[in-house]
């Protein structure tokens, strides 16, 4: 009977879980008006508050509503955006006391810890946990990096050396290059790629690549990001 009534429980759970992922899916497209991906985002998130009224132990709901937190706060202008943010870090906390070594839900707690305009060494704490837990996610080191790159000014030398790391990890996915090589590019850290990849020739020729069609394609734009 108690395992009937669990297991009643978490199919709730569950169908409350598809119906905020259709809901989303379905109604949150370029084409809707910014109220109306309001109330769909806002409407989701109450579908995921009911299921986990039925399953409070799923870390996934808390990582999806901490999405959907992140994505509702880039709707609103500041204060009302990092209050929303802080809605996301407050369940992706609560994701991370269930998994805590979960890299994913460590490096969506950075970005919105960024977002709730947390320390710095905050965010980075959370990147360090994302990077050491999930060192060949290559997908997820550029994440990483992203997110890390624009305050390199101030970081620490040991933080540096981490984020270096990481650079050097991605620069051997070819799917991934042209993607890390225009990041490193935009924040004007090509030198710490170079350095990164110990000059690799590959990577180098991908630099070059970039930054010829970046003074094709739109030399002043390639001038803002430090192209020449």
């Amino acid at each position: 009977m108690a395992l009937a009534f669990v297991a009643a429980r978490h199919i709730a759970s569950d169908v409350y879980r598809e119906l905020a992922e259709s809901l989303i899916q379905s109604e949150l497209t370029p084409d809707a008006t910014r109220e109306q991906n309001v109330e769909t985002l806002e409407h989701g998130v109450n579908l995921l508050l009911k299921a986990q009224q039925f399953n409070s132990e799923n870390p996934d709901l808390n990582l999806d509503l901490g999405d959907l937190y992140l994505r509702l706060a880039a709707l609103f202008p500041q204060p009302k955006s990092q209050q929303i943010a802080q809605l996301s870090v407050d369940q992706y906390r609560q994701a991370l006391k269930k998994r805590p070594t979960w890299p994913y839900a460590w490096i969506n707690l950075a970005n919105a810890q960024r977002k709730a305009l947390a320390p710095a060494q905050a965010v980075f704490a959370s990147l360090e946990r994302a990077m050491t837990l999930g060192p060949w996610e290559l997908t997820l080191q550029l994440g990483v990096l992203r997110l890390g790159m624009p305050m390199w000014g101030g970081w620490s030398a040991e933080q540096k050396r981490l984020l270096r790391g990481a650079m050097g990890r991605v620069a051997t996915a070819p799917d991934l290059q042209n993607k890390l090589v225009l990041a490193v590019l935009r924040y004007g850290l090509e030198s710490e790629l170079r350095f990164a990849v110990n000059e690799s020739p590959e990577i180098i020729r991908a630099i070059n690549a970039l930054k010829s069609q970046a003074r094709t394609v739109a030399p002043s734009r390639g001038r803002a990001v430090g192209l020449k």
